[in-house]
């Protein structure tokens, strides 16, 4: 796989399950990217009408969208609430994690050495694996605690999710 596609994917995959810093609001006059559904912001990607790279607090803002999204789409429930946090909770520290990495490779790569790039590249990758890992801790319960509809639901919600963000898959 090529080094783009495999950190592309990385990208995608880590933003998908939390893409942004901590829940900080956006510095005032910043320009916020639309409110998509699917795509990923990627390092060095410009926000609509700015001039500048996106910074971890446009990134928090997209981030808190997805959170507020993802509560409707699955249907959560009061009784689920605590859980629900828990799993937000991850989203938002995972986005952390990556923001930092992101952001630090976004303003090293073009004095970058060819090993640098592989390391950074591998520290997005080790910081994946562990963020995944801490979203699966997070939402297995809340999964459990599930009715079977918003079960099948929530697979259908991820799935289509993942399935875009490998390429523009279509919902099926």
């Amino acid at each position: 796989m090529h080094t783009t596609q495999l950190l592309r994917g990385a990208l995608v995959a880590a933003m998908l399950a939390a893409p942004v810093a901590v829940s900080a609001q956006p510095a005032p006059g910043t320009t916020m990217p639309g409110t998509m559904t699917t795509g990923t912001m990627t390092p060095g990607m410009m926000t609509p009408g700015a001039n500048a790279p996106a910074t971890a607090a446009t990134y928090s803002a997209r981030l808190e969208r997805r959170i507020e999204r993802l509560h409707t789409a699955l249907g959560i429930t009061p009784a689920q609430a605590g859980l629900w946090r828990g799993f937000a909770d991850a989203m938002r520290a995972n986005g952390h994690d990556m923001d930092a990495l992101v952001i630090r490779r976004r303003d090293s790569l073009p004095t970058m050495s060819a090993l640098e790039n592989i390391d950074s590249l591998n520290d997005i990758a080790a910081a994946h694996s562990r963020n995944m890992q801490r979203l699966k801790t997070a939402f297995a319960p809340l999964y459990a605690a599930m009715l079977p509809t918003q079960k099948a639901n929530a697979d259908k919600v991820m799935r289509a999710r993942s399935l875009r963000s490998l390429g523009g898959a279509h919902d099926h």
